[in-house]
């Protein structure tokens, strides 16, 4: 039938003849098809229920329980990561699109403490991903774990690293070291939050260089 159909077809477009919604019937001993009716649009496809196949009963129960087995729709996903992490269309989009960034992303947020997962989703998209980007490596070799981001996450929040210093951290755990608080105080990456002291370093500077003080006042 697929056979005659494609033939009859092929033959009507060569000779420049538009192909008609129809339906035909096939004579198995001459191989040909021969128009029932013909069909103007969509509507005039209906679908007939079997006469032959008699009703099968669904109880409510069974749709429950098979619906209780299905996985989450897309939207369903979309939503909860807008709703649970505070994360724009963009980026729950961006999450469900990529399986493992979005698993990564989830199970790091199950160690955070203090920080929002907000925080969280501006390290890995932005700067993971950008890095992954620049580098052109797929986000699956990293070596980064998890908990390591969670807590970069908790040291920003907590003040112990500033945006500066934290790009520093991220590109230690890139390459491939780990141990966040071991790796801030190796590279004395912690943010001084002592006011009487840097009070005190400021006023040496400015007793030191004098001169300065204008150019510095005036934002030079």
């Amino acid at each position: 039938v697929s056979q005659s159909r494609y033939e009859r077809q092929a033959s009507l477009l060569d000779n420049g003849i538009p192909v008609q919604q129809q339906t035909r019937l096939f004579h198995e001993g001459s191989g040909q098809t021969v128009p029932l009716r013909d069909k103007e649009d969509a509507h005039d496809y209906r679908y007939f229920a079997c006469p032959g196949l008699l009703p099968v009963p669904v109880s409510k129960e069974l749709l429950e329980e098979i619906r209780a087995q299905l996985p989450p729709l897309p939207r369903e996903i979309i939503a909860n990561l807008k709703e649970n992490y505070e994360l724009s269309s963009a980026e729950a989009l961006f999450l469900f699109e990529q399986s493992s960034v979005m698993q990564f992303f989830e199970k790091s947020c199950s160690h955070l403490t203090h920080a929002r997962p907000k925080a969280v989703a501006n390290l890995l998209l932005s700067e993971i991903m950008g890095y992954c980007r620049k580098e052109e490596i797929s986000f699956e070799t990293l070596t980064l774990s998890s908990k390591d981001l969670a807590l970069m996450a908790e040291r920003l929040a907590d003040k112990t690293l500033s945006s500066k210093t934290a790009k520093q951290l991220l590109s230690l755990l890139l390459s491939g070291e780990s141990d966040v608080d071991a790796l801030i105080e190796k590279h004395d990456l912690r943010q001084l939050q002592d006011l009487s002291f840097l009070n005190k370093v400021v006023a040496e500077v400015v007793a030191e260089y004098p001169s300065q003080l204008p150019s510095i006042v005036t934002g030079k």
